[in-house]
């Protein structure tokens, strides 16, 4: 009997923990991204580096600028979101398609880096 239980307990709970895991890149990286650092091979032509604030939800990316202003002595982030939208696909645990092109992911608590031969961007996760 005590065999029949601990099967069970395997058998229903072990899925559950295996599923999380591999979901784990996957609900870390949704959310609002901010940029602070980013590089660039130059002549190259990215469309990720011509955005520093990043809207990530589930398939879909909304792309974004922002610039810190200064108001009766208060910094105040102004957003202004594009039309420009990207759709996204895991292709790995560290890597991700964006716009049908390859990217390697880094996710580190609420930091992001997203790189490739091209470009390395840096985020910092707001919400």
């Amino acid at each position: 009997m005590k065999r029949l239980v601990t099967l069970l307990i395997v058998v229903v709970v072990l899925p559950f923990i295996l599923s999380s895991c591999s979901k784990d890149n996957e609900s870390q990286i949704l959310g609002i991204w901010v940029s602070d650092q980013a590089s660039q091979k130059v002549g190259s032509d990215e469309v990720l580096s011509q955005f520093n604030y990043l809207e990530i939800k589930e398939g879909n990316i909304t792309l974004g600028n922002y610039v810190n202003e200064i108001k009766d002595d208060i910094t105040v982030k102004n957003i202004t979101k594009s039309d420009e939208k990207m759709k996204y696909e895991w292709r790995s645990k560290k890597k991700i398609s964006i716009n049908s092109s390859l990217y390697e992911i880094e996710l580190k608590n609420d930091e992001m880096i997203i790189k490739n031969e091209n470009i390395e961007i840096h985020y910092n996760k707001e919400k």
